[in-house]
């Protein structure tokens, strides 16, 4: 896909919201797009969660992605204009901010490093004020699509966790992982289980940063490695 232009009406879209920052906030959400792009400018149906209607206020920063066939997923960042109705059916109006991006799987190197990590168990339809509370751990190792994670309770393979993964500076990285491999160890006499999540949603910015530290860290011990050094 080369640009807005070639998004045909009907696309099924991922949605999720974002906060000030820029951060995962809340979704995924399923939508589609209602009409071609027109100078940045687009429509996309109201998703509808749990049989309540999504609507979002008038500025609301939000972000879309989709599959293309050839590029992968592909998303882009935009903001609500207003909610109208068209056909008894509520529409958002939004302008798109950002630039149309495919999203790369930086799957080629996994960071051994051990960083600070926080998560809960999540499901679509849990709600916001009966969350549990975040659960303490430690990463064994990081990668751009996910991260390996020692932690002292039994998940399950297919669970989905909201996550926070705390990076050398700024704010946490923020987003929702799944778990798709648990082998159970024993660590100071302690049983203990290695889970493998992979990240499945991560916003653009938390994403660059995720890679921008890995490959500053890759360097780094390729420095310490190189003989004579």
């Amino acid at each position: 896909m080369k640009d807005f232009s070639d998004m045909k009406t009907g696309l099924r879209l991922e949605m999720i919201l974002l906060n000030e920052e820029g951060e995962w906030a809340g979704g995924p959400y399923v939508t589609q797009l209602l009409e071609p792009v027109n100078k940045y400018s687009t429509m996309i149906a109201a998703p509808i969660h749990r049989s309540s209607l999504i609507t979002l206020p008038a500025g609301s920063s939000i972000h879309l992605s989709f599959v293309d066939e050839q590029a992968g997923i592909v998303g882009f960042q935009a903001a609500v204009i207003n909610i109208e109705t068209q056909n008894n059916i509520k529409v958002l109006r939004i302008d798109i901010a950002g630039e149309l991006k495919a999203r790369q799987r930086r799957t080629h190197y996994r960071l051994p490093i051990c960083l600070p990590f926080a998560y809960r168990t999540y499901s679509d339809d849990q709600e916001i004020e009966n969350a549990e509370p975040f659960r303490t751990a430690f990463t064994k190792n990081v990668s751009g699509s996910g991260f390996g994670v020692v932690l002292g309770d039994r998940l399950h393979v297919g669970d989905m966790i909201e996550f926070h993964l705390v990076l050398d500076e700024g704010r946490p990285l923020r987003g929702l992982a799944r778990v798709v491999r648990v082998i159970s160890t024993e660590i100071n006499g302690s049983e203990k289980y290695l889970t493998g999540l992979s990240t499945i949603q991560l916003s653009q910015r938390d994403d660059d940063r995720l890679y921008k530290f890995i490959f500053r860290q890759q360097r780094m011990l390729l420095k310490k490695e190189a003989p004579g050094v």
